[in-house]
Formats: C-alpha cells, sequence, structure tokens
C-alpha cells in the first residue's frame, strides 16, 4: 500500500488504468485522467457536484448499461488489473490535478485487498441498481440534475460546464430530452414586465431596467409545458402547420432561467417564459455545431411529414413541447441521415 497525494494522483492513476470505478463526483474534464477504452463500468452520484454534461458523455461513451447511479455515493474506488487507488479524489480537475483540492489516498497492489475492493464495488453497484432500475429513472435524473445545476450555478457555484464542441454526426442522443426542440415565429413576443420583476429582482438593477436588455434570447411556452433551466433548445422559425421557409433559420438557446407567467399572449396563451440572460457567458457550448448542410437537412426532415409533432398544427391545436420528446431520438437520426446523405 502505497500513499499517493497532489500531482502524484493523476501520474499514478495513470498507471492503475481502472477497469471499475465508483466515484462520487465527475466532472467535465473526466477523460484527462483515466483512459475511457479501459473502462468497463462506472457508478457515479447523480446529485450536485457532478456535471451532467460529462455524465451525458459517460453515457455516450459506455451506454446506460455500464453506467450506474447511486445517490448517497461519496466513495473513490478505481480498480485496474494488478492496482487499485482509493482516496478523496473525484474524478474532476479539483480532485486529481493537485492544482486545486488537496486530495490524498491509497494505491493497494496485494491480491487479497484488491479482491476486497472488487467485492465492495459489487455492493455498490448492486445498490445503485436497485435504486435506479430502468435507463428511463437514470435518464430522468439526469434531466432534473441539469435543472440543479444551472439553479446552483445562478446561485454562485462554479460547476465547469462541458467545452466539448462536436459534429451533428458525432451526437449521440442520451435522453429524450437532452435539448429541446421547437420553432418560433416573427411576431414580436410582448414581456409581462412585473412577473420578471417579481420572480428574478436581482436582474432588475433600477426601476427603469427593460427587461429586453437582460435577455439574449427568449421564448415562450404553455404553463404546463415540461420546459426547465439547464437545457439548450434548438429554435428555428416556422409557418403556419407545414411551412418551413427556405433558407431555413435556426439557433441554439441556452436556458438560464423559467419565468411562469413572464410573456404575455391572450389569444394562445403561451406565456412561460424561457430565458437565456445576456451575461451567460459561461454556458458552455451547445449539443453539436449546426452549418449550412445542417440547415439544409433539417428543412428536410421537418418536411418529410414524419415528424409533424415539431411543427405549428395546422388546425390551430396548441403546440406542446411534450409530443416532441417520444420523437426526440427518432427525429435526431433521421437528421443525422439527411446531413450524411447530403
Amino acid at each position: 500500500m502505497r500513499l499517493v497525494h497532489g500531482t502524484k494522483i493523476k501520474e499514478e492513476l495513470r498507471l492503475v488504468a481502472p477497469k471499475q470505478i465508483a466515484v462520487a463526483y465527475i466532472g467535465a474534464d473526466w477523460q484527462s485522467f483515466i483512459d475511457p477504452d479501459r473502462v468497463e463500468e462506472i457508478i457515479v452520484s447523480p446529485t450536485i457536484g457532478s456535471s451532467p454534461e460529462a455524465i451525458a458523455d459517460l453515457v455516450r461513451k459506455f451506454t446506460w448499461k455500464r453506467v450506474h447511479f447511486l445517490n448517497e455515493l461519496h466513495a473513490k474506488i478505481f480498480i485496474g488489473q494488478s492496482s487499485a487507488a482509493v482516496g478523496s479524489f473525484n474524478l474532476s480537475a479539483n480532485g486529481m490535478s493537485g492544482l486545486a483540492l488537496y486530495e490524498a489516498g491509497y494505491v493497494v497492489e496485494t491480491t487479497s485487498e484488491l479482491e476486497e475492493l472488487k467485492g465492495l464495488f459489487d455492493r455498490i453497484k448492486a445498490r445503485a441498481i436497485q435504486q435506479y432500475k430502468t435507463e428511463a429513472s437514470k435518464e430522468k435524473q439526469l434531466s432534473k440534475l441539469c435543472e440543479i445545476s444551472e439553479r446552483a450555478r445562478a446561485a454562485g457555484s462554479h460547476i465547469a460546464r462541458s467545452t466539448t464542441s462536436r459534429s451533428l454526426e458525432q451526437f449521440e442522443p442520451v435522453t429524450e430530452t437532452d435539448f429541446y426542440c421547437t420553432y418560433h415565429e416573427a411576431e414580436e413576443l410582448e414581456i409581462n414586465s412585473a412577473a420578471m420583476r417579481k420572480q428574478v429582482p436581482e436582474k432588475f438593477t433600477s426601476p427603469d431596467t427593460d427587461p429586453y436588455n437582460l435577455m439574449a434570447y427568449h421564448l415562450s411556452f404553455l404553463e404546463d409545458d415540461d420546459v426547465h433551466p439547464g437545457h439548450w433548445i434548438l429554435s428555428w422559425q416556422a409557418g403556419q402547420g407545414t411551412d418551413v421557409p427556405d433558407p431555413l433559420e435556426v439557433d441554439w438557446m441556452y436556458v438560464n432561467a423559467v419565468i411562469p407567467n413572464g410573456a404575455v399572449d391572450e389569444v394562445t396563451s403561451y406565456t412561460k417564459l424561457a430565458v437565456q440572460w445576456t451575461d451567460a457567458s459561461a454556458k458552455g457550448r451547445p449539443p453539436f455545431k449546426i452549418g449550412k448542410r445542417e440547415k439544409r437537412a433539417l428543412r428536410e426532415v421537418l418536411l418529410s411529414g414524419n415528424f409533424p409533432e415539431f411543427l405549428p398544427y395546422a388546425d390551430r391545436q396548441k403546440w406542446l413541447l411534450k409530443d416532441t420528446f417520444g420523437k426526440f431520438k427518432e427525429f435526431v437520426a433521421a437528421w443525422k441521415a439527411a446531413a450524411a446523405a447530403a
């Protein structure tokens, strides 16, 4: 058994080359500290402190079958073929770099110690599977973690965001709400200033603060729509029914806040306001980049008739964001196929 601490932790973990990991929190930079190709299973705590973007990347790399959740997990165990590391260090820059938090632990190499740790890992895994029995339950918790993390960031917590830049071809959906899909119309939205002042008073530094100047982007939804902070929105301009303009205007928007009754709409009742603040400089990167080819492919998919849930209803029924959730992964797959064929 050898003591490791400070900057040595990262070096020793590379030598351990963990195959099984049980770690409380995971950061956006997790791949800097281990070889992902060697990992067989990982257990993390899907609670505040873990990066939701990092967990999504875990699932893209390993699939849900090899990623397990346990809320109360606080252990840090890294088990390799012939050695293991245990200690206070999470799988993040804070835990591994030796330049932020001061962490310490041990590397163990005897057969008896390794077997004991493997037995502990199996017990933690069994408890995790009992807590989150299905992929759907894990997806729901991951979506909730996005919202919790954004609220914590708004309160001043320094939770690192993902800086990964990927293409549409590289993107793989993890949940049915990896990002929200919606259209927007050309009309200017009227803001309910009184509701905004009441719900986000910290944004109004003077009595004459113009709410429009506070927002880089904003979109309105029905009050019953399941839209939450911490998610990206992909939005495109649309006309009535299947009218999809050419060229298609497409934008990414990050949801910093959701304000009930934040918009005024006496006709169709789209009054729940989703907002990206103008000062949201540290919002991270969108799920993937969108260029001319991706825009043309998106328009092709929207015009295909296979995804009416993603366009205004021609009979003027109220459009619901939740109607897109069940078709989200299929929609992304069709978009990727159309872009690849272009």
